[in-house]
């Protein structure tokens, strides 16, 4: 049985997909909603991190202070968008979803909790929206092909963006 602790306490499996979703950064990459770096860190890649925090300075990566729901990027600017467990903290994020795939060429990628435990390990509590991630993969599916991997209890979701 899966407990709340467990999940937040699964390191081991947090970074198989972490890497699972590096993997798939390459080119020009936008790490939206970057947070405390958990993802970027992992991307060997050119990568821009973007969050509406200004603590996202202090990463040491090239960032940009702004608002995921409306980027100031040119459209098709990335080869890849990827973000980390960021859609279930954000209430407006079908907002974001059609912003990521605006600037992405090729791919856009999140991995997000799976069920309704998961999503209280990985969310801020403040965050009082929920969503499912067949709400999320039919978002995405307006967007590009959608293709997932469920990996315990996150699912990485990537959706390759219609020519």
């Amino acid at each position: 049985m899966k407990t709340f602790l467990t999940l937040l306490g699964n390191l081991e499996k947090r970074e198989e997909v972490l890497h699972r979703v590096a993997s798939f950064c390459h080119g020009r990459v936008l790490d939206v909603a970057t947070g405390s770096g958990y993802l970027v860190r992992k991307i060997n890649a050119k990568v821009i991190c973007l969050d509406i925090s200004q603590e996202i300075k202090k990463l040491g990566y090239p960032c940009v202070v702004a608002d995921a729901r409306k980027m100031p990027f040119k459209s098709n600017a990335f080869d890849v968008v990827a973000t980390w467990s960021a859609l279930v903290h954000i209430p407006e994020w079908k907002l974001v979803v059609k912003e990521m795939f605006r600037v992405a060429k090729e791919l856009v990628i999140t991995a997000e909790p799976n069920n309704k435990l998961a999503t209280l390990a990985f969310r801020d509590f403040k965050c009082k929206h929920e969503i499912s991630i067949e709400e999320i993969i039919k978002e995405f599916g307006k967007y590009g092909k959608c293709e997932t991997e469920d990996k315990d209890f996150i699912t990485i979701i990537k959706g390759y963006k219609w020519k």
